[in-house]
């Protein structure tokens, strides 16, 4: 049985600006996964200096990364599968980001400032009040244009 992609990067701690191999912030993980997965290099966050928390999360709030994602070839799906980039939010906002994974009946793995990396479930997600998740793909173009 092959061991699934996420099991090398759970706890591993969040730094912010970590790009890993050892360390990572949330976006830094989603990066470094594309990386070395899908052979995709996802950009950083432009004008923003990712060793800040304050200013990643106030650009992450403002943009919403949505339209950051439409710029790198990203596009929403509603129904996500395995590396699809997923963005979480709490209330009117998303602050935080992920990759979602079918395994163990579908879950995020994320990187988070208590907890580094972890895998949850939308139900353990919903417990922490990660009440919006939208759902984005890495593709040429968006199929349902």
């Amino acid at each position: 049985m092959e061991k699934h992609w996420a099991i090398d990067y759970i706890g591993l701690p969040w730094v912010a600006g970590g790009l890993g191999p050892d360390e990572f912030d949330c976006w830094g993980l989603v990066i470094n996964v594309y990386s070395k997965f899908k052979g995709i290099d996802l950009p950083r966050m432009p004008g923003v200096d990712p060793r800040n928390p304050v200013e990643v999360y106030k650009e992450i709030a403002i943009r919403k990364k949505i339209d950051a994602c439409k710029n790198m070839g990203v596009y929403q799906v509603e129904d996500p599968q395995e590396f699809d980039i997923a963005l979480l939010g709490r209330s009117n906002r998303y602050h935080h980001v992920g990759v979602f994974t079918e395994e163990s009946g579908t879950g995020i793995v994320h990187c988070s400032e208590s907890s580094g990396v972890v895998f949850e479930s939308r139900s353990q997600l919903k417990i922490q009040r990660y009440n919006k998740i939208l759902y984005f793909r890495h593709g040429k173009s968006n199929p349902h244009n």
